[in-house]
């Protein structure tokens, strides 16, 4: 077998999924920074308020993961033309309404309006997330799984960088009270109008511009093999060849229609590499909730930073998310899934060492040491390997998982993923204070960060064991199943 080199021309729905990916993230990054005070200053919500609109944000992503997913493969086997559309436009719908509710609570005084538009939100983007993956890896074509999936996490680092940007241009908007006090439009309640419009016009875009075909293609998805190629692939711009009919009577349970071999080749996916996989996500999601929910207090009360800092600071993550991105979609022709897995753990445990704090005698007591140079160092490497660990599984779960229906296993995948986010936020502020509680001594500002980085670094360093251990279990169906073949012949 040869590696393929050759590039498949770009499919129009990837270019759709690209915009719909960078708006979306828009959308977070632009109600993040303006969250608290709307909540705290515009409603006059409690300050524990904040926790669990930002978990219920993450509840809503695995709740719309599980419920789109299933409702996915249903779609895909009624119709492959017009049920992924449909689906999309379903997940969208929920974008709409939480934006409606976002902007509405300002005129009502209601800070449950944010919460409860922040969770059907959250159902937006898990859903949507869920069918732009399945999709992806049902018709990505051959060796592009991984680089597609980098190209959509490159596009999610762009929204967050840029969102602040379009946050801005809001900050200094007069406030405007129209349909006597019902709708107010200040800089809390416009990033929520942008997130409106971006929702309307993905929903008019996917009815109009996305057109799957009827047919599964020959030349990609998942169940072909990603990764090695033992044909030589069509010079000519190919868009959609010849169905798969194995994978379209799968996908419709047209058992029946299936051969001996096709029957032999069915009997299902690697169940522990893709639970391997699941782990492998939720760690990264466990160690990007942590980083995204202590960051800020930390290096504000740690370093005295402004909030000009803080945001450089993000600003600078993003740069390093995108040229990790970049080198990924460079390398993944050429290097395989399980690789970039072993990478991204690798440098999460160098960066969770980084940040674990020592302490010395002073004059006053104990004194922390967590120097600047080296929090921003363990930042960029928990940075880096977060888009490296999380595309990278993402890719090889769907190869794992070959030919049978993605909708529901990815919806699974990204529930997984919310988990973490869910409680982690409680966790990381609850494990600074702990670490001092701990050892019985006056913390600094910002707390101690041994116990929530140390234990982190720990969980990354027995991930690297089990995939090591387990790196056969990563192998891609299609893989798989010429293995056994090769096997069963042999004897």
């Amino acid at each position: 077998a040869r590696i393929s080199t050759e590039t498949p021309p770009y499919p129009r729905w990837m270019r759709l999924f690209l915009v719909f990916v960078f708006f979306s993230c828009v959308s977070f990054s632009i109600i993040l920074p303006t969250l608290a005070p709307y909540l705290n200053e515009e409603l006059d919500a409690p300050t524990f308020f904040l926790a669990y609109t930002l978990a219920c944000f993450s509840l809503g992503e695995a709740i719309g993961s599980l419920l789109f997913g299933c409702i996915y493969n249903r779609a895909v086997a009624w119709s492959r033309s017009k049920g992924p559309p449909a689906v999309l436009c379903a997940t969208i719908s929920c974008g709409i309404l939480g934006s409606f509710l976002y902007v509405a609570a300002a005129g009502l005084k209601s800070p449950w309006m944010v919460f409860w538009g922040r969770l059907i939100t959250g159902v937006w983007t898990g859903g949507k997330q869920t069918v732009e993956q399945s999709f992806l890896a049902e018709n990505a074509p051959k060796g592009m799984t991984t680089a597609y999936t980098t190209d959509l996490g490159s596009a999610a680092v762009l929204g967050f960088v840029f969102g602040p940007c379009f946050g801005a241009m809001f900050s200094a908007v007069a406030e405007v009270s129209l349909f006597g006090g019902a709708l107010i439009l200040n800089s809390y309640t416009w990033p929520g109008v942008f997130m409106g419009f971006v929702t309307v016009a993905s929903f008019i875009m996917s009815a109009l511009f996305f057109r799957p075909p009827e047919e599964v293609p020959e030349h990609g998805g998942a169940g072909g093999d990603d990764d090695v190629t033992t044909e030589k692939m069509p010079s000519s711009p190919i868009v959609y060849s010849p169905v798969r009919t194995d994978i379209v009577d799968r996908l419709k349970g047209n058992y029946g229609a299936l051969g001996s071999d096709s029957e032999d080749e069915l009997t299902g996916p690697d169940s522990v590499g893709l639970g391997l996989c699941l782990f492998i996500f939720f760690v990264h999601f466990y160690s990007f909730s942590i980083q995204e929910t202590i960051a800020t207090p930390f290096v504000m009360a740690a370093y005295s930073w402004n909030v000009t800092q803080v945001n450089l600071l993000f600003v600078g993550a993003g740069l390093v998310s995108l040229v990790t991105s970049l080198v990924v979609r460079t390398l993944a022709k050429t290097t395989s899934d399980s690789a970039f897995i072993v990478g991204s753990l690798v440098i999460g445990a160098a960066g969770s060492f980084c940040l674990v704090d020592s302490f010395l005698p002073g004059t006053d007591g104990i004194v922390t040491v967590l120097p600047v140079g080296r929090f921003l160092a363990g930042f960029a490497l928990l940075t880096a390997a977060f888009p490296l660990g999380r595309n990278s599984s993402l890719a090889a779960f769907s190869r794992i998982l070959g030919p049978f229906p993605q909708g529901v296993w990815v919806g699974i995948t990204f529930a997984v993923g919310a988990i973490p986010r869910i409680l982690g936020p409680f966790w990381a502020l609850y494990a600074l204070e702990l670490a001092c509680v701990m050892e019985n001594i006056e913390c600094w500002l910002g707390g101690r960060t041994w116990l929530e980085f140390g234990t982190l670094g720990v969980v990354f360093a027995v991930s690297v064991v089990l995939v090591l251990a387990m790196q056969t279990r990563l192998l891609p169906y299609a893989e798989r199943v010429h293995d056994r073949r090769s096997t069963r012949f042999v004897i």
